[in-house]
């Protein structure tokens, strides 16, 4: 168990950072937006968390019916962090982002131990 959660730290430490720099990288070269910046961030750090979630953090086989409960939280944490996004009265784009992975992190560990790689 202890193993897991290191493993999982590491993954989606990695998989955050992934998606900080990919948000930044599109704020500030492309288009000043939160939204789709995040977005983007969103699907790379996607593909990058399944696999390695599924196969180094649960040990379990990549398969369609985990890729489709993984996608179904993952498509649940982006609209909670849309929802802080709009909500939150912090006026600074790169201190919401981060907020946003800090909430978003553990939850989403928590759906995947107990429902997506149970």
């Amino acid at each position: 168990m202890h193993i897991q959660f290191f493993r999982y730290v590491m993954v989606g430490g990695l998989a955050s950072l992934i998606h900080l720099l990919v948000a930044y990288m599109y704020l500030y070269y492309v288009e000043y937006s939160l939204f789709l910046s995040n977005t983007i961030a969103f699907f790379v750090a996607f593909a990058y968390s399944y696999s390695n979630q599924t196969l180094y953090v649960f040990r379990r086989k990549i398969s369609l019916i985990n890729l489709a409960k993984y996608l179904i939280v993952q498509l649940i944490m982006i609209t909670v962090a849309v929802l802080i996004i709009d909500n939150i009265s912090i006026y600074n784009y790169y201190i919401k982002t981060v907020f946003v992975l800090i909430i978003i992190t553990p939850t989403s560990f928590l759906l995947h131990k107990f429902w997506t790689f149970m």
